[in-house]
């Protein structure tokens, strides 16, 4: 079963993705990003980039990489280790330094498609941000963005407490619901013209749950029994681990109805 976004049919499953054992041995020692990565490739791979083409906080490049197998005309980061990656890996024509929170460096009506895949929710001045790509964009021009919707927050498996400190370390200012959402980017002068929910419920818990602990370890210095663990993961060969993530997530649904714990959103910007 397939489902179609624009251009291109988007597998059903984890397992069906073009790009699931790539991801499951690049990040197999950190399985969530596998679970979610996978799912938010295969869904903005669908998507028509119409160019000029600008990767919004495009880190270094690498997912950019499975999605526009051809490159894009721009990339931004607020991360100049990230930028320096990026360009070594040599997927964008142009690559800039910018805390998009302050502004994004380019001309006005500069991009057809805007490309931002979680990024935005953790953007503090989110307003200003959307004002910025609205700016940027050529008139009916395109945002695809994907980032986790309210229900991963309101699905977390963890306890409050460890909740706040997730969001404290991984820096997630927006969770908000979807008409809050088409609000701010109606004010920024974006127009919400469709959006596609994925990972169910119990995906997203399991997923929440690996990122929480798997996070943790990797992004604070606390000793926590999740460090002894991905110690010892370090011992098996990361081949082998891919083999186990590839077993145990291949049957996971993408698309989720009538919500999940990601989101895709589409807007375009208006005509004044």
């Amino acid at each position: 079963m397939t489902m179609r976004i624009d251009k291109n049919p988007v597998a059903n499953s984890l397992g069906k993705s073009k790009c699931f054992r790539e991801l499951a041995l690049k990040y197999a020692l950190a399985p969530s990003a596998i679970l979610i990565r996978t799912a938010e490739a295969e869904l903005l791979s669908a998507l028509p980039m119409e160019p000029p083409v600008l990767d919004l906080c495009c880190g270094d490049g690498y997912f950019c990489s499975l999605v526009c197998r051809d490159g894009v005309e721009a990339g931004c980061d607020v991360s100049e280790t990230a930028l320096n990656s990026a360009h070594e890996r040599g997927q964008y024509r142009v690559l800039v330094y910018a805390d998009v929170a302050k502004g994004i460096p380019f001309r006005n009506e500069t991009f057809q498609t805007v490309m931002s895949n979680s990024s935005l929710e953790h953007v503090k001045n989110i307003d200003f941000t959307l004002q910025e790509v609205a700016r940027v964009l050529k008139p009916t021009g395109k945002l695809y963005t994907t980032f986790p919707s309210h229900c991963a927050y309101e699905w977390w498996p963890c306890g409050q407490n460890a909740l706040k400190r997730y969001l404290s370390y991984q820096l997630v200012y927006n969770h908000f619901p979807l008409g809050e959402w088409e609000q701010r980017m109606a004010t920024a002068g974006l127009r919400v013209v469709g959006h596609q929910y994925y990972l169910s419920k119990a995906a997203t818990r399991l997923l929440m749950f690996l990122d929480y602990h798997f996070s943790h370890v990797y992004m604070t210095s606390d000793m926590t029994l999740a460090r002894p663990l991905v110690k010892a993961m370090t011992i098996i060969s990361p081949k082998l681990w891919s083999i186990v993530w590839r077993k145990f997530f291949a049957h996971i649904k993408i698309p989720a109805n009538p919500e999940g714990g990601g989101i895709l959103i589409i807007a375009e910007r208006r005509v004044v």
